[in-house]
């Protein structure tokens, strides 16, 4: 895993982070899915928040495991990402 650490004095991005927490009311991970035109999509949330994000992610597969979409997709680093969601809702 490589890390890139970025300290500024000021970052647009947390405008989008300070909505995920507002709208989440604190019943729920916030978390911002953004991307460029074109670009990749990218996941951020607050360091903080990982274990209760691998615990949704967990909980939800465990909901879903009937009919399901699963779409994996490889990156240049041979790691796989996994899409899931419920057929037909």
């Amino acid at each position: 895993m490589h890390f890139e650490v970025k300290l500024r004095k000021s970052l647009a991005v947390y405008d989008f982070i300070e909505q995920a927490i507002k709208d989440s009311k604190g019943k729920k991970c916030p978390a911002v899915v953004m991307r460029r035109d074109r670009g990749e999509w990218l996941l951020m949330m607050r360091l903080s928040d990982t274990p209760s994000f691998i615990q949704s992610l967990a909980a939800a597969q465990q909901e879903q495991q009937g009919s399901m979409m699963h779409l994996t997709e490889t990156n240049q680093y041979g790691l796989q990402a996994s899409i899931q969601s419920t057929v037909g809702q």
